[in-house]
């Protein structure tokens, strides 16, 4: 309960934070962030990734500590059974890493191109609803129907290869669980031929060899589940460095007040009101009865739609 709790008051924070800082990001980013930037790009970022986050994240952690500490009793208690098992044990925790770590990478990178081509999806989708009449005016239905099936497709490919990559962790894992099984039974077999034991016996050991043989059948499901829940972990957080990206990484239009330009953290590139700042030298604050004259005065005033684009007013 308690790591539950926390997990989940942690999950909550988290995303609330997040998603102020993320939509006070987008609201604050320039006109040509919006012309340049696909729709379906940032829809993406305020469905499916903050749902990753809202939903998924705190959940997928969960379970995997839980099915890591269920794993680890598994293990210990199958050494105490058979010490002879602690022998084998490294080696077969070397091939364990080494199947995870490189499911993990090839797991990661197709969340990431499923995220990417994710995006041309929804993007086609709200401008064709956007443009409908005019497609039908034109007859170009069909052709909008074959880009948006081939971007479908597109999409489709990348979860094909997550699923493969899955199939292929699931092979290794199983043959390294049937060698747990395997080890746990032929040591304990070899605990008992070594004691002298014949048939009929009514030795404590049985019973305890049947708990190791027990643990190491359930620790086949318990290997895979660990890695991906590790897997979902690392791919979910590829929502969370997107929503992150769009915090950090957008440009910003100027600050509303003069106290807000002041608290400005200092940055390599200045906007407008940065400039002016350090032209005049320091912040102006206006009086409360500003403006006194409903007049504008405009003074070498230069327009650009972006900073490589040439001017459009000079």
């Amino acid at each position: 309960f308690v790591r539950s709790y926390g997990l989940a008051s942690f999950g909550v924070r988290s995303s609330f934070q997040l998603h102020q800082s993320v939509l006070r990001s987008v609201l604050r980013a320039p006109m040509f962030f919006f012309d340049t930037t696909p729709t379906g790009r940032i829809l993406s970022r305020f469905s499916k990734d903050m749902h990753t986050v809202d939903h998924e994240i705190a959940d997928f952690v969960d379970i995997f500590v839980f099915i890591v500490l269920q794993l680890a009793v598994v293990m210990v208690s199958i050494v105490v059974i058979t010490p002879f098992f602690a022998a084998a044990l490294p080696f077969l925790v070397f091939f364990y890493i080494h199947a995870m770590n490189y499911f993990r990478q090839v797991s990661r990178e197709t969340k990431r191109l499923e995220s990417i081509a994710r995006s041309p999806v929804y993007s086609q989708f709200s401008e064709t609803l956007g443009g409908l009449q005019t497609i039908r005016a034109f007859g170009k239905s069909g052709e909008f129907e074959r880009g948006f099936d081939q971007l479908l497709d597109t999409n489709t490919q990348v979860i094909y290869c997550n699923k493969v990559a899955d199939r292929w962790l699931a092979t290794r894992l199983e043959t390294i669980a049937a060698a747990i099984v395997g080890l746990a039974a032929l040591f304990a077999t070899q605990i008992v031929v070594s004691n002298g034991a014949t048939v009929g016996d009514n030795g404590s050991f049985a019973s305890l060899a049947g708990i190791s043989l027990s643990y190491a059948v359930t620790a086949t499901g318990m290997m895979q589940f660990v890695v991906r829940s590790f897997a979902q972990v690392e791919a979910a957080m590829n929502s969370v460095e997107r929503v992150v990206h769009y915090t950090e990484n957008i440009p910003q239009e100027a600050a509303m007040t003069s106290n807000e330009l002041e608290r400005e953290k200092p940055s390599t590139t200045l906007n407008a009101a940065q400039i002016a700042v350090a032209a005049a030298g320091q912040t102006l604050h206006p009086s409360k009865e500003w403006p006194e004259e409903g007049a504008i005065a405009l003074k070498n005033l230069e327009m650009r739609y972006r900073s490589e684009t040439p001017l459009v007013l000079k």
